[in-house]
């Protein structure tokens, strides 16, 4: 201890440690010994992150040995509360997300990322005792939501209760059980007024808190209700067919109200609401017929005021001089610094289909992925000197490949470091130029891969051997259901490595009838390795997990993001002669994924591609392996 005590005095920690806010940390790395130090818990998880994240930097793909660079680091966040809301009801899913995958992809992603105030709205996708007639089979159980919880907390993180609360209550009201608590018969408005309301909404309320607050220390001190876009269709409906318990009541009042009696049940069971603001200001929905924007100086003062779009931000002075606190709890990634000296707290609103896959159902979800995610927290942590949502593009360029690197990197026990090229130049069938519209995926001359370097020996490190006829580059293409290639191998590996990309036709769309929402994104192409011995194993490419598209549109933020996988990486990139005229930049990914032979004392005598089509959307996905290599065994 004494001399650990020189030690910080040498270094002069204790100055350093005392610049520390919140749960910022301090880590020194020596060349015998590594020291972390937090405020709290948390920032001492957050120093052990950056170590690992140092290893990785200055560790090759094998090891060991394993090197970390000698440094002083002292970070701290600029935003003391920095917040993820992930809306289930968003999911309006067919398949049921495993709590072990949702965790999985909590740890991997946001928790990675430091936020510490995690929002899961989990609506009518969890078995609720108060509700048992509204259970969904794709529905979290009450063990299995409490798993979830358990685990965040475990990261010294809380989850906040939250629950759509007036509008948007089509996770309630779609039941026929609860027909009656919808205002003028509209399924995303719930009638206030009804004398059975609040023990049914505040039954909801109840359960919720009681299951996010099951550990103490973990117990959040908000709930955030929504109460944004509330669209009364009144004025739609024949009077004689309105809602008697709301008749001839301004909507603002009746708003309002809603709002006193929430914040007051929310104050007792000690909880800050947290509601969304559109509905108040006058740029967004507080002008629209209802005029909610007029009880604005009404609200109480404890609430906090949560923006979610561009245009509510502009009133953010205004809730100031009523004394509210203000945060920006954005839907998806949107940055600016529009009054940041007058909010406390940075968040980013999910509300997507899966959102940690790179492409889903809705085609522009991207901006709440995984890079949605990383780009926003870093906003969160560090308060750039900008004030456009613009900074994105800086930072995606400099962290984009070394994320997607961490993500899928895999332990590579029984790996040696030699990695060998495999040949497949016997079996490619389609030209990686597409002069008459033929080659490639047929989109032309100006769409194709003629401007890339298939002189390269090797990719980041990687060796993989091109194939070529006439000189000209040529790769597996696979279209159709029946397609299928096999490789002859007669070689020991520990890995695959693939070189590969996706394409989709850009008419198709990715809605519920063709598109199914398999958390783990569509199997297009399916590998199957053969052993020597007469056993086999094998794996599926997943699109939006394992690949993506290959070309982007390079001027356009959810194009860009969507290249950002959990299990692959976008690792060669260039131009197509599209965007090498129009000078943009580079619009084209070509992925990498790695895949860890389990039986690597075996000699694998073939490898097969064939194309899938589990699901409609699949017939659309056509998939190309440009090259492959594998690492050897130890």
């Amino acid at each position: 201890m004494k001399k650990l005590k020189e030690h910080y005095k040498k270094k002069g920690f204790k100055e350093r440690y005392e610049k520390i806010k919140y749960d910022g940390y301090l880590l020194n790395i020596d060349s015998d010994k590594i020291i972390i130090i937090g405020n709290e818990k948390r920032g001492v998880l957050y120093g052990i992150d950056v170590l690992l994240d140092i290893i990785k930097m200055t560790t090759g793909e094998i090891g060991p040995p394993i090197y970390a660079q000698e440094c002083l680091i002292v970070d701290w966040p600029d935003f003391k509360t920095r917040v993820l809301t992930d809306d289930i009801q968003g999911y309006m899913r067919v398949q049921k997300v495993p709590p072990e995958l949702y965790c999985d992809m909590l740890e991997k992603f946001p928790l990675k990322f430091r936020y510490n105030e995690i929002g899961i709205g989990v609506s009518c996708f969890y078995h609720w005792e108060c509700a048992p007639t509204i259970r969904l089979k794709q529905g979290w159980t009450g063990e299995e939501f409490r798993k979830i919880i358990k685990f965040v907390n475990t990261r010294y993180v809380n989850v906040f209760p939250m629950l759509f609360s007036h509008g948007h209550m089509e996770w309630l009201l779609n039941f026929p059980e609860y027909a009656h608590l919808r205002e003028d018969g509209d399924r995303f408005t719930l009638c206030t007024k009804n004398p059975v309301t609040y023990p049914t909404l505040f039954a909801f309320y109840d359960e919720l808190i009681k299951i996010t607050s099951e550990n103490p220390e973990y117990k959040s001190k908000y709930f955030l209700v929504g109460l944004d876009e509330v669209s009364w269709k009144t004025f739609e409906v024949p009077p004689e067919k309105r809602c008697k318990y709301c008749e001839g009541i301004p909507k603002n009042e009746i708003y309002l109200e809603h709002i006193n009696k929430l914040a007051d049940y929310l104050r007792k069971k000690g909880y800050r609401m947290v509601m969304y603001t559109d509905m108040l200001v006058e740029q967004h929905n507080g002008f629209n017929q209802f005029k909610c924007a007029l009880i604005r100086d009404k609200l109480p003062k404890d609430i906090i005021a949560a923006h979610w779009s561009y245009l509510d931000e502009p009133a953010i002075p205004e809730f100031e001089k009523l004394g509210i606190e203000n945060w920006k709890l954005t839907t998806g990634c949107r940055i600016n610094r529009i009054y940041e000296n007058m909010i406390t707290a940075r968040g980013i609103g999910v509300f997507a289909y899966n959102w940690w896959l790179s492409m889903t159902r809705g085609m522009s979800l991207s901006l709440y992925g995984p890079m949605a995610q990383a780009i926003y927290a870093n906003a969160a942590w560090n308060i750039f000197p900008d004030d456009k949502d613009y900074t994105w593009k800086k930072y995606e360029r400099i962290y984009g490949n070394f994320l997607m690197h961490n993500w899928s990197r895999k332990p590579l026990l029984y790996c040696s470091k030699e990695v060998k090229t495999i040949d497949i130049s016997s079996i490619v069938n389609t030209t990686c130029i597409d002069k008459d519209g033929n080659g490639w995926f047929g989109l032309g001359e100006k769409f194709d891969l003629s401007l890339m370097d298939f002189s390269k020996k090797e990719i980041d490190g990687i060796p993989f051997k091109f194939s070529f006829r006439e000189n000209i580059p040529m790769c597996i293409k696979l279209k159709n259901k029946d397609d299928m290639f096999s490789i002859k191998i007669g070689e020991k590996f520990g890995s695959l490595i693939l070189l590969h990309v996706a394409h989709i036709n850009s008419n198709i769309r990715l809605d519920r009838s063709n598109y199914f929402d398999n958390p783990y994104g569509p199997p297009i192409v399916k590998y199957t390795i053969k052993y020597k011995d007469g056993t086999s194993t094998d794996f599926t490419i997943n699109f939006g997990w394992n690949i993506s598209l290959w070309k982007i549109n390079s001027t356009y933020k959810n194009s860009i993001f969507s290249k950002y996988v959990v299990d692959s990486r976008s690792i060669w990139e260039g131009y197509t002669k599209d965007a090498k005229e129009k000078n943009l930049p580079p619009d084209i990914a070509i992925y990498q994924y790695e895949w860890v032979n389990p039986y690597p004392e075996k000699e694998i005598e073939t490898i097969s591609l064939e194309k899938l089509i589990p699901e409609p959307v699949c017939n659309s996905i056509e998939y190309a392996l440009l090259a492959i290599s594998g690492r050897l065994p130890k």
